[in-house]
């Protein structure tokens, strides 16, 4: 089952994606984006589901790893960490200088 609404007024992207343990999401999207997703899928004949699903999942992992750099810096410049020399990971992950 998949159920999508737009409002026009304000473009909304509301995906209701099946069963077994899929979620719904709502997304408020730019009119211009809204109309290159709704072109896209028109293009190549997926839906926009598809596509904003296809983005979330390929860009979900460097934004995790992004936050998780962003707060071991705040760490570090808190002095709640300290460095590790690169030789020390270099020497325990066998590689060479």
């Amino acid at each position: 089952m998949q159920a999508i609404a737009v409002n026009r007024v304000c473009p909304v992207f509301s995906v209701l994606i099946g069963t077994g343990g899929l979620q719904m999401i709502t997304v408020r999207l730019p009119g211009d984006v809204m109309k290159r997703l709704d072109a896209l899928a028109s293009a190549t004949g997926r839906t926009r589901t598809f596509y904003a699903r296809a983005a979330i999942l390929a860009h979900l992992e460097d934004l995790e790893d992004t936050y998780l750099a962003e707060k071991r810096l705040a760490d570090y410049r808190a002095g709640k960490t300290g460095a590790v020399p690169i030789q020390d990971l270099m020497n325990r992950y066998g590689m060479e200088s």
